[in-house]
């Protein structure tokens, strides 16, 4: 008799380059992600994606957060964005050789900044520090409107619109329904589930 224990299972890894900027990565069970490919992770899907497509003009995805992954990409990328914040408070020049990053888009993480910085964050990537990013990111994920309702759905959709790189959702799929017909999401560019 074999028995597979979860911790034994081959785990794939994959990365697939969607149109526009967007990747598709998998790190291995439920840590599947849309990366923005952007350096500040501006519409960023979290984990866990379960389906997506993808066409010239839209992403669409439907994804089943998890708590746990949610938590720790979420908590990653907000101290990525406090160690480019305080790159930016150093030397506001460098912003402008890195062409993946925005300076209005990091001119806005002054509050992000701040948060870390009251907690005691270093730019060490310490244990304290990772402890500190996931605080931060509980207490979004528990008190931030939007990011309650990306942990509060069973099943979100989203729909990215790449001529005007726009993130839409989260939607249920009533809602995401209707959003496809608003945007003329072409009939031939379904997901599994929408059927």
């Amino acid at each position: 008799m074999l028995v597979l224990l979860p911790g034994c299972q081959s785990i794939k890894k994959e990365d697939r380059k969607l149109n526009s900027h967007y990747t598709y990565r998998s790190t291995g069970l439920d840590k599947r992600y849309i990366d923005p490919q952007n350096a500040l992770g501006k519409n960023l899907i979290y984990a866990d994606v379960v389906d997506y497509i993808s066409s010239d003009s839209f992403i669409l995805v439907r994804q089943r957060p998890s708590d746990k992954y949610l938590k720790n990409h979420l908590g990653f990328y907000l101290y990525f964005r406090f160690l480019i914040y305080a790159d930016y408070l150093r030397n506001p020049a460098n912003i402008d050789t890195d062409d993946r990053v925005n300076r209005q888009f990091v001119q806005t993480d002054s509050i992000n900044y701040r948060l870390f910085t009251a907690r005691g964050a270093t730019e060490k990537q310490t244990a304290a520090d990772k402890t500190i990013e996931l605080a931060i990111a509980d207490s979004l994920i528990h008190n931030d409107p939007y990011y309650k309702k990306i942990a509060s759905g069973e099943d979100n959709y989203w729909i990215i619109r790449l001529s005007t790189d726009t993130l839409l959702g989260p939607f249920s799929k009533e809602a995401y329904l209707q959003e496809r017909n608003l945007l003329s999401v072409p009939a031939k560019l379904t997901l599994k589930s929408d059927n």
